[in-house]
């Protein structure tokens, strides 16, 4: 990071960390204006990071830099006209996706009107969009091109005060009051046909009575992956597990499923073998194998 701006940010979060200054989105927005600059990518997830320190700032708007590593991975090599994060926090993924894929428009929707202001300081590149929780897939409406790429850390946990439904163009219809199904399937069903969706979701989305995933393949979807975050990963604001999950609009038989873990050797590994579908055994192939979808949540579980 420019030496200068950095001193300028630590400034700004130690003001914050001391009381001398309120932490309110506003007030920061205000302040990165008044600097004239744009944080590049690589530097905006230390910078939310130290802000959340110093502001005891939401959980919600954090991304493991772990997750940032292997998303470049899994996109290296692709290129994107629209791309989209649906449930954007901050814009620190988002402006990863945006810079890897080189997209000419990223869509990053905040979740409340409280933050908008702060996100599009932080990342004036992205085309922000506002959330509404009673409909936060509204915003697809607005939409005439397909998404060639979606990624997303979904809301944990959260549910919506109505059911909200989701249709094909073939009439099948899915509906889901869990806010994390609702966002992953309506999104996906916007990917163009070599599209690719990366979400985290809950251990729920493959376990829960209610899941979604089983209705998805009605939908023209399938989960082509499921990668399980390392234990912790999202610490000290949640212990909660997670999986990165890679969903496509297509049909499959199988899912890939494996472990991450903090070596950025091992999961670059993962990643490789994953692209190229390689099935080979030993050691070069770390915790990876194929499975078919119906053993799904008994095989996620066991790699979790």
């Amino acid at each position: 990071m420019n030496p200068n701006l950095l001193q300028e940010l630590r400034k700004l979060s130690n003001e914050i960390a001391h009381g001398q200054r309120r932490s309110d989105p506003d007030y920061l927005a205000n302040r990165l204006q008044e600097f004239g600059i744009s944080i590049p990518p690589a530097d905006l997830q230390w910078f939310v990071a130290d802000l959340l320190r110093s502001s005891g700032g939401h959980g919600e708007n954090f991304v493991p830099p772990l997750l940032l590593d292997v998303v470049r991975c899994l996109l290296d090599g692709r290129s994107a006209s629209v791309a989209c994060d649906p449930w954007a926090g901050l814009g620190i993924l988002a402006a990863v996706i945006h810079e890897v894929t080189h997209a000419r428009r990223t869509i990053a929707c905040a979740q409340s009107a409280n933050s908008e202001a702060l996100s599009r300081a932080l990342t004036p590149q992205l085309d922000w969009r506002g959330g509404q929780l009673a409909n936060p897939v509204a915003f697809l409406e607005t939409l005439s091109d397909p998404l060639d790429v979606i990624a997303s850390v979904l809301p944990f946990g959260v549910q919506i005060p109505e059911p909200i439904e989701i249709c094909n163009s073939s009439g099948e219809r899915v509906e889901s009051r869990e806010l994390a199904s609702v966002v992953l399937a309506a999104t996906s069903m916007r990917l163009s046909p070599e599209g690719v969706g990366l979400f985290v979701v809950m251990p729920t989305f493959f376990f829960a009575q209610k899941s979604i995933l089983p209705d998805l393949p009605r939908l023209g979807l399938c989960v082509e992956a499921a990668l399980a975050l390392p234990a912790g990963s999202f610490a000290p604001y949640t212990t909660i597990s997670t999986y990165l999950v890679v969903v496509r609009r297509r049909a499959s038989a199988q899912m890939f499923v494996a472990q991450l873990s903090h070596d950025l050797h091992t999961n670059r590994q993962i990643v490789a073998n994953l692209r190229e579908g390689t099935r080979r055994e030993g050691a070069t192939r770390p915790r990876a194998t194929f499975i078919d979808t119906p053993r799904c949540r008994r095989s996620a579980e066991s790699v979790g």
